[in-house]
């Protein structure tokens, strides 16, 4: 049986999810609530970044890392900023992208490199995280 808190962070983790999958006009996140109208990875610094690493390494280390603990999404943060140096707001977007994959694609993705876990990726968490984001999927 799970405890209040831990229904209480499923609750906050599927809204969570419905802001990101309806493209979101307010976003609640560990570090509080702002509006959102999407290019939360667009700024000079977040794009000079993302050239620059391999975040799709630092994502499957720190969702891998988090995902059992009692705050999947707080750590994932942390461990996103301190592994990358993303501003808040483009991190928020990948942390939503990684707990996503944990709750929609977790049988897949367990094997790594599995183009399932691409396929489910692509299906259930990819578009949420372009409307976050700004990017485009081309970069």
């Amino acid at each position: 049986m799970k405890s209040r808190l831990e229904n209480q962070d499923l609750g906050r983790f599927a809204h969570r999810l419905l802001i990101l999958a309806l493209g979101s006009v307010t976003v609640c996140f560990a570090v509080g609530c702002r509006e959102e109208s999407g290019g939360g990875c667009t700024n000079e610094d977040d794009i000079a970044i993302i050239e620059s690493i391999d975040i799709g390494i630092a994502s499957s280390t720190c969702g891998a890392s988090c995902a059992l603990g009692n705050d999947p999404e707080g750590c994932t943060f942390t461990c996103l900023t301190d592994a990358t140096g993303l501003s808040s707001e483009c991190v928020d977007c990948h942390v939503g992208s990684v707990l996503c994959t944990v709750e929609a694609c977790a049988t897949p993705c367990t094997t790594p490199g599995n183009p399932e876990c691409d396929a489910c990726r692509e299906s259930h968490c990819m578009q949420a995280f372009w409307d976050c984001s700004g990017l485009s999927s081309d970069r």
